[in-house]
């Protein structure tokens, strides 16, 4: 029952050390400049499809995370 224990309590803790190994490798920034971009990309596809409201929030959306990325900087 003990080795039972012991392989559960090393299998989560080897999970746990790749995802902050993960984190630490690709980096938060990396992460959301990724999902931004891969956000952009999606929102050029329907462009033509949007209704004005819809996309004046999204533009708002991407100048707040242009605005973002600046003060980073």
């Amino acid at each position: 029952m003990h080795a039972l224990w012991a392989i559960g309590i090393i299998l989560l803790l080897s999970f746990f050390i790749l995802q902050v190994c993960i984190r630490l490798t690709a980096g938060i920034q990396r992460i959301t400049t990724r999902a931004l971009e891969k956000f952009k990309s999606q929102v050029d596809q329907t462009d033509t499809l949007l209704v004005n409201p819809v996309r004046s929030q999204l533009e708002a959306v991407l100048g707040l995370a242009a605005l973002a990325k600046a003060v980073d900087d």
